[in-house]
């Protein structure tokens, strides 16, 4: 629900101004980069469900990432 709501703001369709969409842009480049490390960590043992969440979830936050930079700035 987090992820989907951040994305919501961060695109340019959303109903928010550049700035929520600059921060809601910034807070999900950070999940991105906390999911990676997370699961690059050899020592950290995640169960086939968590390792699903993260990537569908890393996955997700990506694909917004991508279409803000296809689609025009505010």
């Amino acid at each position: 629900a987090y992820v989907a709501r951040l994305a919501g703001i961060a695109t340019v369709g959303g109903a928010a101004n550049a700035d929520a969409q600059a921060l809601a842009a910034e807070h999900l480049r950070t999940i991105d980069t906390d999911i990676s490390a997370l699961l690059a960590k050899d020592d950290v043992k995640l169960d086939a469900y968590s390792r699903a969440h993260l990537s569908e979830t890393q996955a997700r936050v990506r694909a917004v990432l991508d279409a803000r930079l296809t689609l025009p700035r505010p």
